[in-house]
C-alpha cells in the first residue's frame, strides 16, 4: 500500500495547480489579445482594392 500524502504536501500540490493554472489562463489571454491586435492592425494598414472604374 501506498502511504498517503500529509496534509501539507496536499495543500502545497492543490496550490502548485492553482497558480499553474492562473498562469496558463495569463497566457492564453495575452496570446489571444496579441493575435487579434494582430488581425485588426493587419486590416486597417492592408492597402484598399483599387476600383474598377480607374483606368
Amino acid at each position: 500500500m501506498s502511504e498517503t500524502p500529509s496534509p501539507l504536501e496536499n495543500l502545497a500540490a492543490c496550490a502548485v495547480a492553482y497558480l499553474a493554472g492562473i498562469l496558463f489562463t495569463l497566457v492564453l489571454i495575452s496570446y489571444i489579445d496579441a493575435a487579434l491586435a494582430n488581425e485588426g492592425r493587419s486590416r486597417r494598414t492592408a492597402p484598399p482594392a483599387p476600383s474598377p472604374l480607374e483606368g
